[in-house]
């Protein structure tokens, strides 16, 4: 199953489950201070799908579709960046293929590990929320050749996915709003998450995520300049922060 389909299902179910995005994840030290989040931090390459969902419901990504909300989401990152004191991204030196597979390696455990913080770091549910400070996210320790390269100590992974409806598909969902009275079949999303990882440990320090129905179309860039906007407003500044 492609990695889009298996987020197409996901985000399908959030949709019928959930009724809003939670409180972003923070991780817990085991003292009173919130972990300390660098600022200087390098911008992981962005893994981004835009699937096309036929009448039938099924999901096809579309790469040139994809290409653009990428490098639509990395703009607005840096553009987030430039906008105020709250983080510095530093550029991605050259990898060779042996740090590349690394690389590609570390951002496939961090939407594994993501995923583990949305359903249960970040769960409403009374059992959940008490057992959450115990738990403990990492993607290993495999990226620290990244903190002897750019001197950074942290670095940010994006992920995002957005579904896009074809006429027939709108269609279908139409015909069943004037059937029911409500669409029965699921609409189209958009999905971005962002987080920092700790480069010598691969410690999670901060995850926050946003997905929304037929809201954004990530292949706009004003759309991935509101959604990526959205998400890290959330992102946690030191009081001693302060630019050169």
């Amino acid at each position: 199953m492609s990695r889009a389909v298996r987020i197409f299902a996901l985000l399908t179910a959030l949709t019928a489950f959930t009724g809003c995005v939670p409180n972003s994840y923070l991780a817990k030290t085991g003292n009173p201070e919130p972990p300390s989040i660098p600022r200087k931090i390098v911008l992981i390459p962005a893994e981004v799908n835009v699937i096309e969902i036929s009448a039938g419901g099924v999901p096809e990504e579309v790469e040139e579709w994809s290409q653009q909300a990428s490098k639509n989401l990395v703009d607005a990152v840096h553009r987030e960046a430039r906008s105020g004191a709250r983080f510095e991204i530093l550029a991605l030196p050259d990898l060779n293929p042996w740090e590349q597979d690394i690389l590609k390696t570390h951002l496939a455990m961090y939407e594994l590990v993501i995923a583990s913080v949305n359903e249960y770091g970040l769960s409403t549910d009374s059992v959940w929320r008490e057992r959450a400070p115990q738990l403990h996210y990492t993607v290993g320790p495999g990226l620290s050749f990244l903190q002897e390269k750019t001197g950074a100590t942290a670095a940010m992974f994006i992920v995002g996915e957005d579904s896009v409806l074809t006429g027939g598909r709108l269609l279908l969902m139409a015909a069943t709003v004037l059937a029911f009275g409500f669409p029965a079949v699921p609409p189209g999303h958009s999905y971005f998450a962002a987080g920092v990882v700790d480069l010598a440990t691969g410690d999670l320090l901060w995850h926050n995520f946003d997905w929304n129905i037929a809201r954004r179309d990530l292949r706009k860039p004003e759309d991935a300049n509101g959604l990526v906007a959205e998400v890290l407003a959330a992102f946690p500044v030191n009081p001693s922060q302060s630019r050169p």
